[in-house]
């Protein structure tokens, strides 16, 4: 196995400059970001649309979809829907608290954009902030409701299986990440492979569930009769969950390790990359920066 003789984020300078490319284009352009319009106009956007959506999907959806009469629902089994409803329902304060940090957050972003001392700093702290509940959001909203369904579709066996994958998945790919960060940092090397195939484990795990459903139903909840459709919806968890592993490989594990790097020697960065004022404070203060400088130099012509 691959053993690492330093940690991950113990990184001199010129070594964190190796795992930067992507990063550095993004910071470059950071500023056209963090303009005081757009900075108000981003975060109502994300407001209205991913707050109230995240509510409507993880509190409103299920508690409808609970109430809801057989001819309301054309697709599922009425009493499959339902009951994975009522199963989502248990657990309807997690989109809720959620929905509730992705508006605090946002409302956060424009107040430290107003306040003093506004730079790139505090723009890439609450970027891995950001990052980090993005990533987790729509797990966290449909987590509950996806989970209900793979109940109803697959039973408990089906639903432990899904959350056993999606963890485990989620821990390969997470090490591979921190791996390959790691060979990028200080070469390293990985001497050994995986020899199973993971993936037709998985595709066989998938296949005898599936029989299960329309045969011996074993660790079902309900007798109601199976549909193709509560089938195909009860692998939605299993979707969802590597959606969120794919995010959180992005936009946590990749983007915070760049982040800390360039938070760590923001000072080396800043003079590396030769980021301007503009870039660096955005365009209001880099106007009164220059204003300020012009005046000191004349200043010192007078003299």
């Amino acid at each position: 196995m691959l053993k690492w003789k330093k940690s991950i984020f113990s990184a001199s300078f010129e070594e964190s400059l190796r795992v930067q490319s992507a990063y550095k284009k993004y910071i470059v352009k950071a500023h056209q970001n963090t303009g005081m319009l757009n900075t108000i106009f981003t975060a109502l956007l994300a407001i209205g649309f991913f707050g109230t959506l995240s509510y409507i999907l993880g509190v409103g959806m299920p508690t409808a979809l609970s109430n809801s009469s057989p001819e309301d629902i054309q697709i599922l089994s009425d009493v499959n829907i339902r009951t994975a409803s009522r199963f989502a329902l248990w657990f309807s304060d997690i989109p809720k608290i959620f929905a509730v940090l992705w508006v605090v957050y946002w409302l956060l972003y424009i107040i430290r954009r107003f306040l003093l001392g506004w730079s790139l700093l505090p723009y890439i702290r609450l970027g891995i902030l950001g990052g980090t509940l993005l990533s987790l959001l729509l797990l966290c909203v449909l987590g509950p409701i996806t989970l209900g369904l793979a109940l109803t579709g697959t039973g408990w066996i089906g639903l432990i299986f899904q959350i056993l994958i999606v963890v485990f998945i989620g821990e390969v790919l997470i090490k591979a990440t921190y791996r390959k960060i790691c060979i990028d940092l200080f070469g390293e090397v990985s001497s050994t492979k995986r020899n199973i195939n993971f993936f037709k484990l998985i595709l066989a795990g998938i296949l005898i569930l599936s029989i299960n459903s329309f045969s011996l139903r074993i660790g079902f909840v309900q007798k109601s009769e199976m549909d193709i459709w509560s089938l195909i919806y009860s692998w939605l968890f299993l979707v969802i969950g590597l959606f969120t592993i794919y995010s959180v490989k992005v936009l946590i594990v990749k983007n915070g390790v760049s982040a800390f790097y360039f938070l760590k020697y923001s000072d080396q960065y800043r003079k590396t990359w030769k980021l301007t004022d503009e870039q660096w404070y955005g365009k209001r203060k880099a106007n009164r920066l220059a204003r300020k400088k012009l005046k000191e130099l004349q200043k010192e012509k007078k003299k």
